[in-house]
């Protein structure tokens, strides 16, 4: 290798280094909280996603609790989002019965048989609170910029009539 590629190598090792050692690149998620409502009350179950608007970067994910609270997770349980501008998706299922989240063969699941079967009969599917054009980032009308002012990303959808 001639002395010019060797500087240029060299260079090159030297910037990534610095560059690694300085943080470049490696931005920390910063806490994001919030609470999804719909016309004005707390929606429990709702799977929220932040999705970076430029295609790169990571997503940031949580689900909300029985009070329309959650806080977004990158990496680490809780931990927010990267900075940047985000398409935000919210998505709600029916919580499933305790029954359908135990393995087969487990000894509770076989306690739950009767209550589960009885519960099936009588059960009424509930239509999602939230509207489907909120579970698309290409439909989706809700944007978030990270961080938030105050770490706090509240979405409050109006739905229906």
């Amino acid at each position: 290798m001639s002395n010019r590629l060797c500087q240029i190598a060299i260079g090159q090792f030297t910037a990534v280094v610095l560059c690694l050692s300085a943080g470049c690149g490696s931005d920390a998620p910063v806490p994001v909280a919030g609470k999804v409502t719909v016309n004005g009350k707390p929606v429990g179950n709702a799977g929220v996603t932040f999705h970076p608007q430029d295609g790169k970067g990571r997503p940031a994910t949580a689900e909300t609790a029985d009070d329309g609270t959650y806080k977004l997770t990158t990496v680490n349980p809780g931990d927010g989002a990267l900075k940047g501008e985000y398409k935000v998706t919210i998505v709600w299922d029916e919580p499933v019965h305790p029954y359908l989240a135990m393995r087969d063969g487990a000894p509770e699941k076989e306690k739950l048989r009767k209550e589960y079967e009885d519960w099936k009969a009588k059960h009424q599917a509930k239509a999602s609170p939230i509207p489907p054009n909120y579970a698309v980032p290409t439909s989706t009308p809700l944007t978030q910029s990270v961080p938030a002012p105050g770490g706090i990303a509240n979405f409050d959808i109006k739905a229906g009539p």
